[in-house]
């Protein structure tokens, strides 16, 4: 199976994730996933993300957080 399968298989998850700075939001999105995430951190100061409250997939939660901003992620 994929990572992208996988990802999109997976189980619902609970989060509560303010809106906030990507180098905060992403590091409380890997806790609450509970997952790793890879990024460098240069790269994502500095850009804000959106609040993701509710339970969710982890890619919708993902797809959610990064929603409006200039970030994207790749499985």
């Amino acid at each position: 199976m994929g990572a992208a399968a996988a990802f999109a298989a997976e189980a619902v998850r609970t989060f509560d994730i303010p809106a906030g700075e990507a180098s905060d939001t992403l590091r409380r999105f890997a806790q609450q996933a509970g997952r790793e995430i890879v990024y460098p951190a240069q790269d994502v100061r500095g850009h804000p993300t959106a609040a993701v409250r509710g339970e969710f997939p982890v890619a919708e939660a993902l797809r959610r957080l990064l929603d409006g901003s200039s970030l994207a992620a790749t499985t």
